[in-house]
């Protein structure tokens, strides 16, 4: 990843400036999708787990060797 220095320090100067933190970690809102007899998606529901952990080891497939052949939604987020 290649990104602008100088760029980087004049946020990271702003952030001190007004009390934040070098890190920030966010828990995202789950989104489940919901399907309708025909098996396609009909809906989605979202909800707010509040876990980081477990949202961190859910997105760790993403960071595997083998990315291509991984799932790209949660096995127990499957309705």
């Amino acid at each position: 990843m290649k990104f602008d220095m100088s760029l980087r320090d004049e946020v990271l100067g702003r952030s001190k400036a007004i009390g934040l933190t070098d890190y920030t970690a966010t828990v995202f809102p789950r989104l489940t999708p919901v399907y309708g007899g025909d098996g396609e998606i009909k809906d989605i529901e979202i909800s707010y787990p509040m876990d980081l952990r477990k949202q961190m080891l859910d997105f760790k497939h993403f960071f595997d060797e083998d990315f291509e052949e991984q799932p790209r939604i949660c096995p127990d987020s499957i309705a």
